[in-house]
């Protein structure tokens, strides 16, 4: 009896029978090829139409070669018979290989044209005069669609069961290491190890006593040693499943299912990137998954560099040759023995620690990991162009976690590849400061139109003991960037001759630090991730940072209003963002873009204020 087939050990994205390198779509895939499928009729119609329109080409030998070879024998073969026999006593060597392979890509982008124009004629793609599908495709995409929802559920229901028996096994091991404790060695019975981590007491030598007779206690002994016994295999799950030693850089916002989903869609973006827009869409106002997540925010900041570049070009490879040798060059340059310790070595450290103590969103993700990278990816960035300051540290977080799934993959690497990205964000997405200066006033005109209450009541307070540290501020460069700003928006209508004191109370300072900083600063790790997929989903767009300040701005609303100086609406802008709920942003975000009122979206926010008496002994802080 002949072996059953399998599938290649390793499966290549060349290989036309795998061509997702997944098993379960690719499976799915191969589906859709067998005999009756809907395919196989869309499939010769298509032929049919693309047959009639590369007619005219096939009268010249030289174009007709060349995309024979990209048509195939088998399509040449039943539509162009006598050119495939008259090509086959044809050579190309008076062609130069260089000619040849231009004349190959002219041949291939124009053939993708006619593929498309074909498509439209039969009905496969919707077009301008045309949107109507026809019923061939629309029975081809329904059992499609069904094929990849049965396969989707098959695939989720095995790596259910896989999980189901990784915790027997697991379960099964850890009683096999209770065993080995003794009654006096559980924690919170008495003995002289109990108040020890788990670490250390695995490390004492084990004793065993045989207790004899249960005393009248013994209920009460039972009943701690079982919740003993219970604590340690607590202990031992969250072990397994958060790598204590490694704590993660945040807990995961996604399900088994929904990554399983992002996986597949990465695997169909990777085999046909023009979806990339389309997919971008229909993500809007969505938290990406964890892959998605990477290969989205990938592709954005790499468009940004393929812009630049010819087509055709490997953009990932020319930026990657080109940091790393401008990195080298530089390293020699300094005189230092290694590019994650540049002369500011110190500097940086000290800055990212100092960040990692005091803001929210760093001091909840806080572990030796993620900040040692940090001050090397910090470091290698000044290596390569001088660049340092402070906020890199805030933007540098974002990307961390978006791509902390690569450390252990990319190895020594990974703080390199950070760098590189973190340049390309500043160099080409991040919006300049002269634009982050006009959100600000943006943002504050908007308010005046929509919400003249809120907007009345900031300027009002803003003036009220208003402390400000001339120190925090560099007069001369926000008095620069607002002519710059200004500028840009044509807008006179602000007073040219305002004083540093009236400059540096102004609400619209604080805006400027929200945006200036990604909103890292001031929002909790859920929202600035929100926030982070939608600039990415959309090129970083201005509009987008303008909309998401507004956002955040009607959500604080009632905090606002309860502020009566300065020095209160300073702490609601600088420690109340955080506390806002990623659902309510979520929620107040599409309101904002079904241009529902101001005051509608402001109610979004369920975090309810605290409303003060006079009598009330409580902090300002506690608002």
């Amino acid at each position: 009896m002949p072996p059953s087939p399998k599938a290649p050990l390793s499966v290549s994205n060349e290989n036309p029978l795998y061509p997702f390198a997944s098993v379960w779509l690719d499976s799915c895939y191969q589906e859709t090829l067998l005999p009756g499928m809907p395919w196989h009729v869309i499939n010769e119609e298509l032929c049919d139409a693309l047959a009639i329109l590369v007619r005219k080409q096939m009268s010249q030998m030289q174009r007709a070669s060349i995309l024979a070879k990209m048509l195939g024998d088998s399509f040449m073969a039943k539509y162009y018979p006598d050119v495939l026999r008259s090509l086959s006593h044809m050579t190309l060597e008076h062609i130069s290989d260089d000619d040849q392979k231009k004349l190959a890509l002219e041949a291939s982008s124009w053939l993708k044209n006619q593929l498309l124009k074909a498509a439209r004629q039969i009905g496969c793609l919707p077009d301008a005069g045309n949107t109507e599908l026809s019923e061939g495709m629309k029975q081809f995409l329904k059992k499609t669609s069904n094929t990849f929802r049965v396969g989707l559920h098959r695939e989720h229901y095995k790596q259910e069961q896989a999980a189901i028996v990784a915790v027997k096994e697991d379960t099964a091991n850890s009683d096999s290491l209770l065993s080995q404790y003794s009654y006096e060695k559980l924690p919170g019975i008495g003995n002289k190890h109990a108040h020890q981590p788990l670490k250390d007491r695995d490390s004492q030598p084990h004793h065993f006593r045989d207790h004899g007779a249960v005393s009248p206690a013994g209920s009460t002994a039972s009943s701690s040693r079982s919740s003993s016994i219970s604590s340690i295999k607590t202990e031992r799950v969250r072990a397994t499943i958060y790598n204590l030693d490694k704590k993660p850089l945040h807990p995961s916002m996604t399900s088994k299912s929904i990554e399983l989903i992002a996986e597949a869609i990465v695997k169909l973006l990777e085999r046909s990137p023009r979806r990339f827009s389309t997919v971008a869409k229909r993500l809007n106002g969505r938290l990406l998954p964890t892959k998605l997540r990477s290969y989205m925010w990938t592709e954005s900041l790499y468009k940004a560099e393929r812009e630049k570049l010819a087509y055709g070009v490997n953009v990932e490879k020319v930026v990657r040759e080109r940091f790393g040798k401008t990195v080298a060059r530089n390293v020699g340059e300094l005189k230092i023995p290694r590019a994650t310790r540049s002369p500011l070595h110190r500097l940086i450290e000290n800055s990212v620690v100092e960040m990692y103590e005091t803001v929210p969103a760093l001091a909840s993700c806080k572990n030796k990991d993620i900040m040692k990278d940090a001050i090397k990816a910090l470091n290698v960035l000044y290596v390569y162009d001088k660049t340092y300051q402070p906020y890199l540290i805030l933007w540098l977080f974002p990307l961390q976690l978006a791509f902390t799934e690569q450390a252990e993959s990319v190895g020594p690497e990974y703080v390199y590849e950070l760098a590189m990205l973190l340049d390309i964000l500043n160099s080409s997405l991040f919006m300049q400061w002269k634009q982050v200066y006009a959100t600000a006033d943006i943002v504050m005109d908007y308010l005046r139109v929509g919400d003249r209450e809120l907007y009345d009541h900031l300027c009002a307070i803003s003036q009220i003991n208003s402390e400000v540290n001339a120190k925090d501020f560099v007069v001369e460069i926000l008095q620069k960037e607002r002519q710059a700003a200004r500028e840009l928006l044509s807008n006179p209508t602000e007073s040219s001759n305002l004083d540093s004191q009236q400059l540096l109370s102004d609400p619209r300072n604080y805006i400027r630090k929200w945006t200036g900083e990604g909103f890292v600063g001031v929002l909790d790790t859920p929202s600035i991730l929100f926030i982070w997929d939608q600039l990415f989903l959309q090129d970083w767009s201005s509009t987008v940072l303008q909309d998401f300040t507004l956002v955040l701005m009607l959500l604080l609303r009632e905090r606002f209003l309860l502020c009566d100086d300065h020095m209160a609406m300073r702490l609601v802008f600088l420690h109340e963002p955080c506390k806002l709920l990623l659902a309510d942003v979520q929620q107040a975000w599409l309101l904002l873009h079904q241009n529902v009122p101001y005051i509608d979206i402001s109610r979004c926010n369920r975090v309810k204020s605290v409303f003060l008496d006079d009598n009330d002994d409580v902090s300002l802080a506690d608002l």
